[in-house]
């Protein structure tokens, strides 16, 4: 992989003729989700925010009727946890610091019927009966955590494991760099899964095609998405700019050759 990220695949998608590894390309039905759906080019930019937390809720094996917890919701892959999450048929509970975002997400998903949102007080113990409160008294089946690097020492790791039913299962998906302190007893009594994803597989990339060729996972403003842009290259420093100022769940920059 080092060697095609040094020589073939240097330039990526921006080269002037795109040489791409066969094992990492995958064909979209055009007709369907351009043609029928109506999706743009900008609109399918938006898969990989949902496939890097597709890999971590397959990985625990979620299922139709299960309840998640995501935590921070509030990002890019927060989001797309939250939006995968749905389409796989579970209840959400989306959690973070930021009202407004949480907002917009009970507000974009509420005809599923399935979302609930808590804003974390960064106190332990206040949060896990806040997200217990949202789950139902026997708890979470699955916690996916994607803690940015910012993160390290934040509570909301504990209050989500601690919001777990017995036999629980939990997915570490974040950018933390070092140790996160968990309550090994809790673990232990209660039966406990906890496990790390690194982005998805082949497999997981194939199912999520699926997923979106049926309808069962929507794109663009069906799933609350707005494009920024698209922006040219000569533009690609006003594109850096935006997207720094625009970081949250909601919205994306596209940058096209």
């Amino acid at each position: 992989s080092m060697k095609l990220m040094e020589g073939e695949w240097r330039d990526s998608t921006f080269a002037e003729y795109v040489r791409l590894p066969l094992e990492n390309v995958f064909p979209l039905d055009e007709e369907v989700l351009i043609g029928k759906f109506g999706y743009s080019i900008p609109d399918l930019c938006w898969l990989p925010a949902c496939l890097v937390p597709f890999g971590g809720l397959a990985d625990v094996d979620v299922k139709v009727g299960e309840t998640v917890i995501v935590a921070p919701a509030t990002g890019r892959f927060g989001g797309g946890a939250v939006t995968m999450a749905l389409a796989m048929g579970a209840r959400v509970v989306a959690c973070g610091r930021s009202e407004d975002t949480l907002l917009k997400l009970a507000e974009t998903f509420k005809g599923t019927g399935r979302i609930e949102t808590v804003v974390l007080s960064g106190n332990v113990e206040t949060d896990t009966k806040a997200m217990m409160a949202a789950c139902g008294a026997s708890g979470a089946d699955v916690f996916i955590d994607f803690s940015p690097p910012v993160a390290k020492g934040s509570t909301h790791v504990a209050a989500a494991i601690g919001a777990l039913r017995r036999g629980g299962r939990c997915c570490f998906m974040g950018g933390v760099m070092g140790s996160v302190e968990v309550d090994y007893s809790l673990i232990m009594w209660k039966n406990l899964r906890i496990q790390g994803r690194f982005m998805y597989e082949r497999e997981h990339v194939v199912r999520l095609i699926k997923m979106l060729e049926t309808g069962t996972l929507k794109l663009g403003e069906a799933a609350g998405v707005k494009t920024l842009g698209p922006y040219g290259l000569d533009a690609i420093e006003e594109a850096l700019e935006v997207a720094e100022e625009n970081g949250k769940w909601g919205q994306h920059v596209v940058l096209m050759p």
